[in-house]
C-alpha cells in the first residue's frame, strides 16, 4: 500500500514524519495521514517523493516490484560497473539449475551484455 510504502521509504532515508514534511512543505499530520491510510498524497506530492527518495511513483503507489538502481548520479565508470556486475550475476543464475547443479556454461563463457537486466535507467 502507498502508506507502508511512504513509511518504509522515510525510515530508510532516517527522517522522521516532520522532518519529511519540512523538506515537502506541507504538515506532520499530512505524512502522518498518509502513513495511516487516512488520506493520499497529491500527485504533486507523489512526485515531489519519488525525487526525494530517488524512485518512481509505481514504486510509492506499489505498482512495481522490481528493485531498481538509480543511475542519474553516477558518472559513465560507475554505471558501466553496474551494468558489468548484474549482467554477471544474472549469467550465474542462469547457469545454476533448481536443483543447485551448475551447467556446463561458465559465467566467464556469456556474453555480459545488459541488455534484458533488471538495471532500469533512472
Amino acid at each position: 500500500m502507498i502508506s507502508d510504502n511512504i513509511k518504509r521509504l522515510r525510515e530508510n532515508a532516517g527522517l522522521s514524519q516532520s522532518a519529511l514534511a519540512r523538506k515537502l512543505g506541507v504538515t506532520r499530520a499530512s505524512v502522518n495521514a498518509w502513513e495511516m491510510e487516512l488520506s493520499a498524497p497529491t500527485a504533486q506530492y507523489l512526485v515531489a517523493l519519488a525525487q526525494l527518495f530517488h524512485t518512481t511513483t509505481d514504486d510509492i503507489l506499489g505498482l512495481e516490484s522490481e528493485e531498481q538502481i538509480v543511475l542519474r548520479d553516477m558518472n559513465e565508470q560507475e554505471k558501466r560497473l553496474v551494468y558489468d556486475l548484474v549482467s554477471y550475476i544474472a549469467a550465474r543464475k542462469e547457469t545454476v539449475d533448481f536443483s543447485g547443479k551448475s551447467s556446463k556454461n561458465s559465467p566467464s563463457e556469456k556474453n555480459h551484455s545488459t541488455k534484458g537486466s533488471a538495471v532500469k535507467k533512472i
